[in-house]
């Protein structure tokens, strides 16, 4: 996700090294913390399912044929 934001430093898969580097622990709390999506779409991984988001709020709402 963090590629598709802009913020292409930080690696797909957390490795003990990484853990441990500290360039890598503050690009990782930039992007959990202080990236917010305001407008767009949040991809769920297993499903491929696509959820709106605007001004903030995703809308996860299924609807009645695909519960």
């Amino acid at each position: 996700a963090s590629k598709e934001m802009g913020i292409p430093t930080v690696p797909p898969v957390l490795t003990e090294e990484l853990a441990q580097d500290e360039a890598f622990l503050k690009a990782l709390y930039h992007v959990l913390m202080n990236v917010h999506l305001i407008r767009g779409v949040l991809t769920c991984p297993v499903t491929q399912r696509e959820f709106p988001v605007m001004d903030g709020i995703p809308n996860m709402m299924l609807e009645e044929d695909e519960c």
